[in-house]
């Protein structure tokens, strides 16, 4: 059943932002067509709030990509 609202909210992310608190998108896919569902929608949501980037990791290197 499709969920109603992104998690996390717009004020957590506001929050983590004004905290300097890096993101990271993920799918909560449960079928290849779901992959990736909403992406353009976090990535709208995290650019408003002021993101420009999130976290990715190779390995365990912490890498930054912009969206």
């Amino acid at each position: 059943k499709p969920v109603g609202e992104m998690y996390p909210s717009r004020e957590l992310l506001e929050e983590a932002y004004s905290m300097d608190i890096p993101i990271t998108f993920s799918s909560d896919a449960h079928a290849v067509e779901q992959v990736g569902y909403g992406y353009d929608l976090a990535t709208a949501l995290a650019r408003d709030i002021g993101y420009t980037q999130a976290v990715t990791f190779k390995g365990r290197d912490k890498q930054l990509i912009n969206f």
